[in-house]
């Protein structure tokens, strides 16, 4: 049994979680913690798992929450939200889901035991994201 037997189609970006967040609910905590930047000054660095990481950035730069769906995030990469320098209110994506230090860290643990998983690099499993408000 699993979600996608009990209601076929059923997709987490339109239907949210049942018994959990709708995408209402996950777009209002988003949203309240733009909010919260917004206020603050500097580089601020987040970490979040990627569903959470992609619907922050959609609603950082505006759009619905359903395009979540096309921003996935793979484990620990970075993303970049900022501000465009000449227009304050125009929110930015900077960079999106950069793997190149998960790359340079498996090129430093190489010729360990484990290539698949050196013991030197261990698994990550959040997404980063840093907002510039």
């Amino acid at each position: 049994m699993g979600i996608r037997n009990d209601v076929p189609g059923w997709d987490i970006w339109r239907d949210g979680c049942p018994g959990g967040d709708s995408p209402d609910d996950v777009s209002a905590r988003a949203d309240r913690l733009i909010a919260r930047l917004s206020k603050m000054q500097g580089t601020i660095a987040l970490f979040s798992h990627g569903q959470f990481g992609a619907a922050f950035a959609v609603c950082w730069i505006g759009l619905a929450l359903m395009e979540g769906q096309h921003f996935p995030l793979h484990t620990a990469s970075v993303s970049l939200l900022g501000v465009d320098a000449h227009h304050p209110d125009r929110r930015t994506i900077e960079l999106w889901n950069d793997r190149a230090v998960e790359r340079k860290m498996r090129w430093a643990c190489a010729g360990r035991e484990d290539q698949d998983r050196p013991r030197c690099c261990p698994g990550r499993q959040a997404s980063g994201l840093t907002a510039t408000p």
